[in-house]
């Protein structure tokens, strides 16, 4: 059986979280969220939404190809489809 992974690398999204994941929880398996340092509730949103989180917040941010590398390996779906900010 084929699956859908979705994955999104997020920072201070909480007023749109929730809107985005709802849209494509009917499309997707498995939604997975990276959050690069948010001083928001965008964590808890996604959790309560369904998502899967990972912080990669800290001493050191992940640049931009880390984090693609990240999005490319983690999902455990046939097919991915990622959301990047920026």
């Amino acid at each position: 059986m084929k699956t859908i992974a979705l994955t999104m690398i997020v920072k201070n999204e909480a007023r749109s979280i929730a809107r985005c994941l709802d849209s494509v929880a009917p499309w997707v398996d498995r939604m997975i969220v990276l959050d690069t340092g948010s001083t928001d509730d965008t964590m808890a949103i996604a959790r309560a939404h369904g998502a899967g989180c990972t912080s990669a917040a800290g001493p050191t941010i992940l640049p931009p190809p880390a984090m693609q590398r990240w999005q490319s390996r983690t999902p455990t779906g046939t097919w991915c489809w990622t959301r990047m900010n920026g």
